[in-house]
């Protein structure tokens, strides 16, 4: 029965410590959820839903609908019950109301196409901001979701109010405004905005993306003068090493105009530059120029040193490639080697535990078998206790019945004077018969069994030992038989020798035991 539990009691550890895998991973992606987000979904990956309970599954769903590829992937009733369980178990007043309201919103645009219920959630998802992450994801929201609509005014009018309360960088709402703009084909407001983006970001490859719209605009309108002011104001404020760029973007204006001598100078200075995408960018430009030139040799070679730029860009790609690839298989190797030490720390850990539960297991049959002995001897001296009582009950008893027997034997003794032999002490043939009756009551048995184990006895000494059988002391059967103690003891001895017994046990001990 003892190992049955212990069996039992490891088993259950052994699912317990399951359990708690799923919920190790859980925490740990908590830990790590604003810290190192891939970290964190590295842990979400493996955890098993069916693990999890009440909360802990309410958080996991919580992290697992942050992701972009989970949302997309889930199945449009599992994504709807999900997000309606967030929203229901975050109520208004939770830190966590808004961001489950923005979840829900999200699976409604882009799982369940229900705009309503989106702009009806987004709405409701404002007076639920607490942070500046929130505000920055609803004005986010709110935009993306009016622009999807095809709301382009009131897109601009909530960028105006993000851009007044300051929640995203003015880069980025000039940038979103241009765009909108655009859409609209408001070219002009479209420019301006991407030029006040152009004027406030610090991000040099944004910066070359919004050149490129602006001049795409003025191109497209044939504002040609425009954008060389434009040009020439770009050389005014950009840094030096923005010129080669510069270079490039006139040369291609100069295109526009159909005047491919200005065009091939600002091409072969940009081709000058260090940067080597405008310097690939620049020559296969001069070739382009150049295969309608009398020499289209000339144009071969910049289509030469073109494509040798270009090699050499992939080339230096192809080993950037393959240096992160090692740099992931490392990456890899050190984490299957730390899921090695953590399974061999798990192994050992369970070992520990296994031990421990067995040497606890023992120690405590060792005490329970202990105890158990313990019980027993004290069972056992209560009993000899109790049966020494009990004896002892007896033996009280039977000296009680000696004793009555003793007076009564007393007081039946007849005394008879005679004057030749002085006076004695003298018992009747009767008083004998009333002795052996009341000793066979007290002692059933006694006097038939020794007069049939020692026929050899005379009359006279199984009246002896009776007297010996009530305890009747040496100098009460002195009076009786009216001879001294000394005379007593010896014949005492004599009938030890009738008997057979030994000389170290006593007459008196021998009768008693023997009925």
């Amino acid at each position: 029965m003892t190992k049955r539990l212990i069996y039992l009691f490891i088993l259950t550890i052994a699912l317990t410590g399951c359990h708690r895998s799923s919920y190790h991973h859980l925490k740990r992606a908590q830990d790590l959820w604003t810290v190192h987000f891939d970290s964190a979904q590295y842990h979400l990956v493996r955890i098993d839903s069916s693990e999890l309970n009440g909360e802990e599954l309410v958080e996991y769903y919580f992290m697992r609908m942050h992701t972009l590829q989970y949302q997309k992937g889930l199945e449009k009733e599992k994504a709807d019950s999900i997000s309606r369980m967030l929203v229901k178990y975050y109520p208004e007043g939770h830190k966590r109301a808004f961001k489950a309201r923005m979840l829900r919103s999200f699976c409604c645009i882009h799982v369940l196409g229900d705009y309503p219920e989106a702009d009806s959630l987004i709405t409701a998802m404002r007076p639920l901001m607490r942070s500046r992450n929130d505000s920055i994801n609803w004005y986010g929201y709110k935009v993306g979701h009016e622009r999807r609509l095809g709301e382009g005014d009131s897109a601009i009018l909530y960028l105006k109010e993000a851009l007044r309360h300051r929640v995203f960088e003015e880069s980025y709402v000039y940038a979103q405004m241009g765009e909108i703009y655009q859409q609209m084909q408001k070219n002009d407001s479209a420019i301006e905005s991407y030029f006040r983006a152009l004027q406030t970001n610090t991000n040099r490859h944004d910066n070359y993306r919004y050149t490129l719209k602006i001049l795409g605009l003025l191109y497209s309108l044939k504002d040609y003068d425009k954008a060389k002011q434009y040009i020439q104001h770009l050389r005014q404020w950009m840094k030096r090493r923005d010129i080669p760029y510069i270079n490039f973007l006139e040369g291609d204006m100069w295109m526009q105009l159909h005047q491919p001598d200005s065009a091939t100078k600002y091409y072969l200075i940009a081709s000058e530059a260090g940067n080597s995408y405008i310097t690939t960018m620049a020559y296969e430009r001069l070739a382009s120029v150049m295969e309608d030139t009398p020499v289209p040799r000339q144009a071969l070679n910049k289509h030469i040193q073109s494509i040798k730029i270009r090699n050499d860009l992939h080339s230096n790609y192809q080993r950037q490639q393959e240096f992160h690839n090692i740099e992931a298989l490392k990456l890899k190797n050190e984490l299957n080697e730390l899921k090695v030490k953590q399974q061999s720390y798990v192994i050992l850990i369970l070992g520990l535990g296994a031990f421990i539960l067995i040497l606890c297991g023992s120690f405590t049959i060792y005490l329970l078998h202990r105890k158990r002995k313990h019980l027993m001897q004290e069972n056992l001296l209560l009993k000899q206790q109790e049966e020494l009582s009990t004896l002892r009950e007896k033996e009280a008893v039977l000296r009680e019945k000696d004793a009555r027997m003793r007076e009564e034997l007393f007081r039946r003794i007849r005394i008879v004077k005679d004057l030749e032999e002085g006076n004695r002490v003298h018992i009747a043939d009767a008083d004998w018969k009333d002795i052996h009756v009341m000793l066979e009551n007290t002692y059933p048995g006694f006097l038939s069994k020794l007069k049939e184990t020692f026929p050899l006895l005379t009359e006279k000494d199984i009246n002896f030992c009776c007297l010996v059988k009530i305890r009747m002391s040496l100098q009460n059967m002195a009076d009786v038989y009216n001879i001294s103690v000394n005379s007593i003891s010896r014949r005492k001895l004599r009938l030890k020798e009738k008997l057979g017994i030994d000389k170290d046990d006593s007459l008196g001990k021998f009768l008693n035991r023997f009925v």
